[in-house]
């Protein structure tokens, strides 16, 4: 059964006044919109710009971090020479295997200013380093005291194959072993040279540079990250009170 006249005159008209009142409620939120637009965008104005200042004293607060821990790490270089070896250290040399044993040692190579990286193939022809001090370069094996009978005449050979594949000046096999007299004539006569544990001793400083050197820069990596991050956060905040900024410039013209 159908709606009668008067039925759909009465839905119409509550239609209607539905309708009327919701497109009042809505120019009226407009109004009160335009009306707040201006104290709002203020509102935000100031909140970015304390934000702001807020971040750019955080930062400043990691870039002096970066700075003194970039002076420590120069100080350590500058003191290369304090680094004695105790006996603690000396224990602890002879302890080194493996990767460790190498982490160590071009790691000593970098604070000492030298220029060191891997071969293109991991350990290719037993060459575990390439050393580029000034236009030379020293294809560096390293080998702990566990692993130092390993040098026979065929894995001497392959030393050798290195230096010819690397184009290298020179071959150095450094060890924390004590060699004997067998080994090193094999080495000498391949014109390989030796650093063992005593030369090792003579020549570079003790561990505990390592330490201090990569722990520092840890710190100064970890507050340089903070730097760049927070400092983002400055820059977003500047990008935000200039959007702003141009909306206040359009609503002051909108005015006029």
């Amino acid at each position: 059964m159908g709606l009668s006249l008067v039925d759909t005159l009465i839905l119409l008209s509550i239609f209607l006044i539905v309708a009327s009142y919701f497109l009042v409620r809505y120019r009226e939120e407009k109004k009160k919109e335009k009306i707040n637009y201006v104290p709002m965008l203020l509102s935000y104005l100031e909140k970015y710009k304390e934000e702001r200042e807020e971040f750019q004293d955080r930062a400043e607060n990691f870039k002096s971090k970066m700075e003194e821990a970039k002076a420590k790490i120069d100080k350590i270089k500058e003191e290369i020479r304090n680094y004695r070896w105790k006996k603690s250290d000396i224990e602890r040399l002879k302890k080194l295997k493996g990767t460790e044993f190498e982490t160590y040692f071009s790691g000593i190579f970098e604070i000492m200013g030298y220029q060191i990286t891997e071969p293109a193939i991991y350990k290719d022809c037993n060459i575990d380093y390439i050393l580029m001090p000034g236009k030379k370069k020293i294809c560096i094996d390293f080998i702990d005291n566990t692993k130092i009978k390993k040098l026979n005449d065929r894995y001497i050979n392959t030393l050798l194959e290195g230096k010819e594949k690397y184009n290298c000046d020179s071959v150095w096999v450094i060890t924390n072993a004590e060699v004997d007299d067998q080994i090193k004539e094999k080495l000498f006569k391949a014109d390989i040279n030796l650093i063992s544990l005593d030369e090792i001793l003579a020549i570079f400083p003790s561990l505990r540079i390592f330490d201090d050197y990569f722990d520092t820069k840890t710190v100064y990596h970890n507050y340089e990250l903070l730097y760049k991050e927070t400092y983002d956060e400055v820059i977003r905040r500047n990008e935000w009170i200039d959007e702003i900024q141009r909306k206040l410039e359009e609503a002051k013209k909108e005015k006029r």
